[in-house]
């Protein structure tokens, strides 16, 4: 049984812990951040409950899923046709769950806990935490088809922190040097330096999975399989069904599309970027990370 929260961090930002924790701060931190996930997982805003599709749970009724399915689509298409509305933001759906529902799971995504990793993980030792590594060229394809990089803050996503990591002191890269960057070449230093702070952070953990994107996509199913079992889930009828119309040819995909084709996604940034491009980010990428990526 387990209930979805898609990025609910975008609602409720994290609090009593810093949000890029210093592994020996991790003690300290460890009580504040169990708080911060049992209020996250109770986030039920669309941005977080109201992903599509939306699935019908065995823990919901009928007329429960009828109803749940409906508001969703409801406050989505409020969305679209008022984009700068506010309300339908701030109304919480109901997940109706019934009162003898058992073994109740949930299931976070987040895209800014990446700091934090390490201190989650110990944190809540019973759970397990999957980390996706997509081709850092991938990424930055992605986020310059999707979004104006100036307007989304790019430069700024990881930020000027990451020179506090080990990682950046040992290379003596400092914030000086971070902030004199062109913006991409700041988002590619970033993420190096942040991913290079995660995977040291979680080193040893038994309830930490490392996974690569393009490694999921080449072998979609088995991959799929054993995160699922890695995370404590059963792999039944359902699930098999929903990867296998996913990682179908869609018509049309858009940039938030769940139904792709999954190697054509995985590659297309060798397209996207020129091979400048390319041999500069991975320069910067392999100095920091030399294992990850090798030449």
């Amino acid at each position: 049984m387990v209930l979805y929260r898609h990025e609910p961090d975008a609602v409720l930002p994290p609090v009593g812990f810093p949000l890029h924790c210093q592994l020996e701060d991790v003690p300290k931190y460890e009580e504040a951040a169990r708080n911060y996930i049992a209020h996250l997982v109770g986030v039920r805003q669309i941005k977080a409950s109201g992903t599509r599709p939306v699935f019908a749970k065995p823990f919901q009724s009928f007329p429960a899923v009828l109803t749940r399915r409906g508001l969703v689509y409801g406050l989505r298409a409020v969305e679209a046709v008022s984009p700068r509305a506010r309300w339908p933001r701030r109304i919480a759906i109901p997940d109706f769950v019934r009162e003898d529902a058992p073994n109740l799971k949930y299931a976070v995504k987040s895209l800014s806990l990446l700091g934090a990793g390490g201190l989650l993980a110990r944190a809540l030792p019973a759970s397990r935490t999957i980390v996706i590594i997509r081709h850092p060229c991938g990424q930055l394809a992605s986020l310059k088809r999707g979004f104006n990089v100036r307007t989304m803050g790019v430069g700024t996503m990881f930020g000027p922190y990451v020179t506090e990591t080990s990682r950046a002191r040992e290379l003596g890269f400092t914030r000086k040097d971070y902030e004199n960057l062109p913006l991409l070449d700041q988002w590619v230093h970033g993420w190096a330096f942040a991913h290079a702070k995660l995977l040291e952070d979680v080193e040893g953990l038994a309830n930490v999975s490392i996974v690569r994107y393009e490694e999921l996509c080449a072998s979609p199913l088995p991959r799929s399989q054993e995160i699922i079992e890695f995370a404590g889930l059963p792999w039944d009828a359902a699930v098999l069904r929903f990867v296998e119309a996913s990682t179908r040819p869609a018509r049309h995909e858009g940039y938030f599309s769940l139904y792709r084709e999954p190697m054509v996604s995985a590659n297309k940034w060798k397209e996207e970027l020129s091979a400048q491009e390319i041999d500069r980010y991975m320069t910067i990428v392999r100095a920091i990370l030399p294992t990850l990526f090798p030449e």
